[in-house]
């Protein structure tokens, strides 16, 4: 049974994505990240994560559109400062819309909480210690 994915394996599969280059399809990842990270998850567990299911829509329309700037002749370093600062763009536009999402899930908690009759108070007391022994 694969293990449960935690943050850290999210960020090395959201990265994985960002860098894929070629054609991209679920079984195509699937079968990228049990070699990367070992352990093989199914493509509704991948999917069902955001900023999995964000990164790999966005590198599948960049994909799909191509880029459209001529390559030119670079040193090295400047390659990579550039492939970082794409990483780096696409990274941005991915945290902009999980923002977007998580505002969004906020007004909606927002708006059950006054339904319910909840103060700003109660909303913000503190969670009580866990009594484990």
């Amino acid at each position: 049974m694969p293990r449960h994915l935690t943050p850290d394996t999210i960020d090395t599969i959201v990265s994985l994505v960002e860098k894929w280059e070629g054609k991209l399809s679920w079984p195509l990842l699937v079968n990228a990240v049990s070699r990367t990270i070992g352990t093989k998850y199914s493509r509704q567990t991948l999917s069902s994560k955001v900023n999995i299911q964000t990164a790999f829509n966005e590198r599948k329309q960049q994909l799909k559109t191509g880029s459209k700037t001529p390559k030119y002749y670079t040193t090295r370093e400047v390659d990579l400062a550039l492939q970082q600062l794409e990483r780096l763009k696409n990274k941005n536009k991915t945290l902009k819309r999980e923002k977007d999402v998580l505002l969004g899930q906020i007004a909606t908690w927002s708006y059950n909480a006054a339904i319910k009759g909840l103060s700003e108070r109660e909303l913000n007391a503190p969670v009580p210690n866990a009594n484990r022994k």
